[in-house]
């Protein structure tokens, strides 16, 4: 069920892309307005985060899931009748939040009854949901273009209910916990917990930045926009099948250790995307880059999860702060990425990347390191004594 309503959340999200063009050519768009149009649902998710978590918290996952699911099926409905701009806009952002509500209650649901020891696996599972729902939103906004508007988000708004109408019919819920903001603030006080929302805001800046500025290099190669959209669509395959597997393998091998690895991965795969020139090879390196930076999600999120835990704060509460994390980091990686792109050039881009995941190694290391040292002295002095 979980994975069920990240796929709809997220091809919700994608669904926009095929349609840009027909809203531009039928409203007479500017750039600057396919962009916010384009933007709306992050921003709606974004502002939505914080309150999402608390309600979520306050009336339990199933509730919100509930809430969520039937919020983005009546808002597909609208999408697909209004006719007008500021109209477009207005339902985008309330289809952002209601998809903030899925994905925070989906994943909190999911967690609540996962043990420590799976959560990496279980993450992974859900992102891999998500990853299909990547998949089939640009589906649907192609089938939006050709059979109608209103008559495709119709058909994915029922699809929704029908979702909503099985998960009512799940038995189990966690009971609703009031949290307040003071202990959420106590609980961000620690460099600690700011530390482990850059991990997991990282993945969101190194995939904003690949994906600003591959696909205009693969053009630039003679890639075609077909071409361009295999490309993800094998990255975003690949994710559904393997990230279960790399969080398994995370919870099995220990995630900081996984999470170092990764890192390192991703380094690698950073350097050799701007260095290749053949169209085909350099299309193959997208692909592994994209699917590297993917498999960091389940292993940082999933450390986050259990120091939400020690700190007494609500698992939706944490994921709904790790969501805000993610949309930000993407929003800024998508931003800065282009900026130091057209002002330093492509390469600047990506040394800046691995600059980020190399102080990231280095830092993680350094913690690693102190824990040990005073994991050490604690024991010599009981010895001592």
């Amino acid at each position: 069920m979980a994975c069920a309503i990240a796929a709809i959340e997220t091809a919700f999200y994608a669904a926009l892309a095929p349609l840009l063009p027909t809203f531009r050519d039928q409203l007479g768009l500017s750039k600057a307005q396919v962009g916010l149009l384009a933007a709306m649902y992050a921003i709606g998710l974004c502002f939505a985060a914080i309150p999402v978590g608390l309600f979520t918290s306050t009336f339990g996952v199933k509730t919100a899931a509930l809430a969520g699911l039937l919020g983005l099926a009546g808002t597909s409905i609208a999408f697909g009748f209004v006719p007008l701009y500021w109209e477009l806009l207005l339902t985008r952002a309330v289809q952002g939040a209601a998809g903030a509500l899925c994905w925070t209650a989906g994943i909190a649901w999911l967690i609540e009854m996962t043990p420590q020891t799976r959560r990496s696996e279980m993450i992974g599972l859900f992102s891999g949901a998500s990853a299909a729902g990547a998949v089939l939103g640009p589906a649907l906004g192609g089938a939006a273009a050709l059979i109608g508007r209103a008559e495709a988000f119709a058909g994915v708004a029922g699809f929704a209910s029908l979702v909503a109408l099985a998960a009512a019919r799940i038995p189990h819920g966690s009971p609703s916990v009031w949290q307040p903001l003071a202990e959420i603030r106590r609980a961000h006080a620690s460099l600690e917990m700011w530390g482990g929302q850059w991990l997991v805001g990282l993945p969101g800046l190194l995939l904003s930045t690949v994906g600003v500025l591959a696909p205009l290099r693969l053009h630039r190669l003679g890639v075609g926009s077909v071409g361009i959209a295999v490309t993800y669509l094998i990255a975003a395959s690949l994710g559904i099948v393997t990230r279960p597997a790399v969080g398994r393998w995370a919870d099995r091998s220990g995630r900081t250790a996984a999470i170092r690895l990764l890192l390192a991965a991703c380094i690698a795969v950073t350097v050799v995307v701007p260095a290749i020139g053949e169209r085909w090879v350099a299309a193959a390196c997208v692909v592994l880059a994209v699917w590297t930076y993917g498999q960091l999600w389940g292993p940082t999120m999933a450390s986050m999860s259990q120091e939400y835990e020690r700190a007494g704060v609500a698992q939706a509460v944490g994921f709904s702060v790790m969501n805000l994390t993610v949309g930000v980091a993407i929003l800024t990686g998508s931003l800065v990425a282009g900026e130091i792109a057209q002002v330093a050039g492509d390469p600047t881009a990506y040394a800046m990347a691995i600059a980020a995941c190399l102080t990231t190694i280095v830092a993680i290391s350094m913690r690693r390191r102190g824990s040990r040292q005073v994991e050490f002295g604690s024991r010599t002095n009981s010895g001592c004594s």
